[in-house]
C-alpha cells in the first residue's frame, strides 16, 4: 500500500505492507526537488517505482542502511537511472548485505544488494543544497539532511517521538542523545520522519525529547549507582518490559534503552567498555 501526500515543496511517499488487511508498520520517503530521500521497504519497491516515474528524480540519498530505508534503491537505479548515494559507512552493508530477523523480513522484506556512492558534506538538489549531518545512535552510519533556507529536516530514524524509551539491540541511545543535540542546534522548523510523521515546531519538539531522555538517563544512572542491573532498572522505571520485545523476537526493548546509559556510566567510572 502506498499513499502520496504533499507538504509544500516536499512530496511524501508513505508505504506499508498489508497483513490480514492491516499495515503494522509504515515507512516513508520524501521527494525534495530532484532528490528522493530514503527509498522505503523492499516489499513496496514496485509501488514506489510506479509512483515516482515521471517525477523528475535524478538521485536517491538514504539516511542509513536499514532495510525500510533502502528498499527501492536498486530498482530505481536500474529502471530510472538514478544515482544512489549513502553514508560512507553504509556502503559495505548495502553491497554485501546484513542480517534480518523474521519480523523484519515479514514487514519489510529483503533488500536487493547494490552499490552506492558515498555522500559528501552536502546533497545537491535543484531546490538548493542540503547539509548532510552525521547523527549516529540509531546506527553508526545514520545521517540527516537539512535544507537551511526553509528549515526542513529529513531525519530518518534519528527522532521518533518526544518521549522515547525503546531501543534496538544494536542502538546506542546515549550517542543518539548527542546527535539530537546537534540536530536541535541547527534549529529546524519542520521534521520529516522515517515513520511518516511530519513534525512542526521541530526545534521545540527536539528540546522536549532531549529533556525527556536526559531525565531518564539521570534516573538510570542513579539506579545503576545503587547497584541495580538493567532488568531491575526497567522494572523500577517502567514497571514492565515493552511489548515490542516479544513482537520483535527480542530485537527492541526498554532494556536496550537502559543499557546505553548504564554502559556510558560504567565507562565514565572506568569500570566498563567505552
Amino acid at each position: 500500500m502506498l499513499k502520496v501526500r504533499r507538504f509544500g515543496p516536499v512530496t511524501q511517499y508513505l508505504m506499508g505492507v498489508l497483513h490480514v488487511g492491516q499495515v503494522y508498520y509504515w515507512c516513508a520517503c520524501y521527494q525534495f526537488g530532484d532528490a528522493l530521500i530514503d527509498a522505503g521497504a523492499p516489499l513496496c519497491a514496485a509501488e514506489l517505482l510506479a509512483a515516482v516515474e515521471g517525477a523528475g528524480l535524478a538521485r536517491v540519498a538514504v539516511t542509513h542502511h536499514h532495510e525500510d530505508h533502502i528498499g527501492a534503491n536498486a530498482l530505481l537505479r536500474r529502471r530510472l537511472g538514478l544515482e544512489v548515494l549513502a553514508p560512507a559507512a553504509a556502503l559495505k552493508p548495502l553491497a554485501q548485505g546484513f542480517a534480518l530477523r523474521p519480523y523484519q523480513e515479514m514487514v519489510w522484506g529483503w533488500p536487493e544488494l547494490h552499490a552506492a556512492q558515498a555522500l559528501g558534506p552536502e546533497l545537491t538538489t535543484n531546490h538548493g543544497p542540503l547539509e548532510v549531518l552525521a547523527t549516529p545512535g540509531h546506527c553508526p552510519d545514520h545521517v540527516v539532511f537539512l535544507h537551511h533556507e526553509s528549515g526542513l529536516a529529513f531525519v530518518g530514524d534519528a527522532f521518533f517521538s518526544t518521549t522515547p524509551k525503546t531501543a534496538r539491540i544494536d542502538e546506542d541511545f546515549a550517542q543518539g542523545l548527542e546527535s539530537l543535540r546537534l540536530l536541535r542546534d541547527r534549529r529546524p522548523k519542520t521534521m520529516f520522519l522515517g515513520l511518516g510523521q511530519v513534525v512542526e515546531n521541530a526545534t521545540e519538539a527536539l528540546g522536549q525529547c532531549i529533556d525527556h531522555v536526559e531525565r531518564l538517563a539521570g534516573e538510570i544512572e542513579r539506579l545503576a549507582d545503587q547497584g541495580l542491573d538493567d532488568g531491575q532498572i526497567v522494572e523500577a522505571l517502567f514497571g514492565r518490559e515493552s511489548s515490542l520485545r516479544q513482537l520483535t523476537d527480542g530485537h527492541m526493548s526498554y532494556r536496550y534503552f537502559v543499557a546505553a546509559f548504564t554502559r556510558r556510566r560504567a565507562a565514565e567510572k572506568g569500570a566498563g567498555p567505552a
